[in-house]
């Protein structure tokens, strides 16, 4: 008698939680991409074997958090891409796009797609140097140098304690490489900006 009611109670549960996960799914705002668009994964069909060399594919999404969204600025159903016969076109796009809305970035990738790195990414003028320049670059540079000193101390604490406990020194070798590796991309877009 008791499984029976565990398993109602389960049954239960998990309709309520499909039923939510419906619910606020249907809450995303849904916008209308102007351009021709193709789904990312398609009806068998993927975007990368669609696209002709010599195209390019532009991809919206927020700066900060990579989330896809639409031209309009909202958060995306579903991933989709933007094809453009140039480069000058698929520029033209973005800048007007990130000129209306300061939260999205667009990448524009040749048509061997997200293998390489993008071939550009745009900005809203009014935040691009918190992302693209020297700023950013010092940012990377001066706080992996911080992490790789905070990691140097905790390492000699828990060595002069003999090891004692242990979690300073697996923490400090942690910050050292997250930091040396920070500290490295930082050091190495300041010198591709001279």
């Amino acid at each position: 008698m008791g499984a029976t009611r565990e398993v109602e109670f389960l049954k239960t549960s998990l309709l309520l939680v499909a039923y939510a996960a419906r619910f606020w799914a249907s809450r995303l705002v849904r916008g209308a991409e102007i351009l021709r668009t193709l789904p990312i994964f398609g009806e068998s069909t993927h975007w990368s074997s669609a696209i002709q060399p010599g195209q390019y594919a532009a991809f919206l999404r927020d700066r900060d958090t990579s989330v896809p969204l639409t031209a309009d600025g909202q958060f995306a159903d579903h991933n989709s891409v933007t094809i453009f016969d140039s480069l000058s076109e698929a520029r033209a796009w973005g800048e007007e796009i990130c000129a209306r809305l300061s939260r999205v970035r667009c990448d524009i990738y040749d048509s061997e797609g997200l293998a390489n790195e993008a071939v550009e990414t745009i900005y809203n003028a009014a935040v691009r140097g918190n992302y693209v320049g020297p700023k950013p670059a010092r940012r990377r540079l001066y706080g992996g140098l911080a992490a790789i000193c905070v990691g140097i101390v905790l390492i000699a604490w828990d060595v002069h304690r003999d090891l004692l406990f242990m979690w300073g020194y697996i923490l400090g070798v942690k910050m050292v490489l997250i930091g040396g590796a920070v500290a490295i991309q930082g050091a190495l877009m300041l010198r591709d900006l001279r």
